[in-house]
């Protein structure tokens, strides 16, 4: 299902602990470096995912999605939309599939978004996870 509902978000926010991040990037200028730093400073254990690095913050990162083998509540996404598709396949590969996959601001991918629709995973799609997160923070709900 497409989460939209507001309630739904916090919900999610509020029950995850895990998050890993495809796209995830060293750079903190960048959304994909800035964010991630956001979640972990937040409390939620950030899984990196990127197959140019090799080590993040001391943590190993994963080359794909698939090979996680850890629970993972919430995958977030930061690749262009054209790339969403492969990743939902790698998505329905893993051991442990997450309840939620959430592709930030500007990406949508319709076909991907169906695909893990019908294998029981809620998809947000063209929302930033950070901007979702301090909005429930600032009111006090997180």
């Amino acid at each position: 299902m497409i989460i939209q509902d507001e309630e739904k978000l916090l919900d999610y926010l509020k029950n995850s602990k895990k998050i890993a991040v495809i796209g995830l990037k060293d750079n903190t200028t960048e959304p994909a470096g800035k964010i991630p730093r956001y979640l972990l400073a937040n409390g939620y254990e950030v899984i990196p995912v990127n197959p140019k690095l090799e080590v993040w913050l001391g943590r190993k990162v994963y080359k794909r999605i698939d090979e996680v083998e850890d629970v993972v509540d919430i995958v977030d996404i930061f690749r262009r939309s054209e790339f969403i598709l492969e990743h939902a396949k790698e998505i329905l590969r893993m051991k442990h599939k997450p309840k939620l996959v959430w592709l930030q601001e500007g990406i949508v991918n319709e076909e991907a978004a169906k695909l893990l629709s019908d294998n029981g995973i809620d998809v947000v799609m063209d929302k930033c996870i950070y901007k979702v997160h301090s909005s429930f923070k600032s009111r006090g709900l997180l």
